[in-house]
């Protein structure tokens, strides 16, 4: 099956470089334009399936990851490899322009698309409200776990109040959201669970519902099973029971 869609792989090419080749010289149109264009979107096309298939499965980091690898390997390793066949000839705005600018969207992406650049977005949203007494943040669970905010292990449940209390202040907490996550850590995917039927547990609560800091916090129930509530409500309670 490889072997296959190697061969239809390469007859593709062929075919598509054959087809643009004659689209350039009958309508005097520069390679260049012609690669930028047709090229580009025949041989996008199939990225752009892969990323469709990955998202609809949730799987965002695939889709990250074929993003910032595709540029990378177009400049880096496809450029390269075409050259050794052939010297390519192309203008100085092109290899000290366009071959940067092409490396720094890459860059861009990956940056946009981790939590460093995220971790400071609020932070730089904040900074550029005048009036911030009336500027708040609300935690959900949920959300924060399946954006890779770890809140099962004691050290990471620590290590994301303390990054809280280090980008953005105490005084900004006004709220959290209260719900299990029936995807897993860094999963990227929003869906709420009932509490301990998620893949947060029970222990993650239990901290919550005893750390002094949130006592002066509005707790806010969001699970999706409105029957168990008033179940859900007298468990949390009764990890307040816990504290030392």
């Amino acid at each position: 099956m490889i072997a296959g869609g190697f061969v239809l792989l390469v007859y593709g090419a062929n075919r598509l470089v054959d087809g643009a080749s004659a689209l350039a010289k009958r309508f005097h149109v520069s390679g260049i334009i012609i690669g930028l264009t047709i090229v580009a979107l025949g041989t996008s096309t199939p990225e752009l399936v892969i990323n469709l298939i990955a998202a609809s499965g949730h799987n965002t980091e695939i889709v990250l990851g074929n993003v910032v690898g595709s540029n990378i390997m177009n400049v880096l390793v496809i450029l390269g490899v075409a050259s050794l066949i052939y010297p390519l000839a192309v203008q100085t705005n092109t290899t000290w322009i366009e071959i940067p600018l092409s490396l720094l969207a890459a860059l861009v992406v990956l940056v946009m698309g981790s939590d460093i650049f995220l971790n400071q977005a609020s932070r730089n949203i904040i900074d550029h409200i005048e009036d911030k007494n009336r500027i708040g943040v609300c935690i959900d669970t949920a959300h924060a776990y399946s954006a890779g905010y770890d809140f099962v292990s004691p050290e990471g449940y620590e290590k994301v109040w303390n990054d809280f209390e280090r980008i953005l202040g105490w005084h900004y907490l006004k709220g959290l959201h209260i719900n299990d996550s029936k995807k897993e850590l860094g999963s990227r995917v929003d869906r709420h669970d009932s509490i301990g039927k998620g893949t947060l547990g029970t222990e993650v609560f239990k901290r919550i519902m005893q750390d002094e800091r949130l006592d002066n916090i509005p707790l806010i129930l969001e699970t999706p099973d409105t029957e168990r509530w008033k179940e859900e409500i007298q468990m949390l309670y009764g990890y307040v029971g816990g504290r030392d």
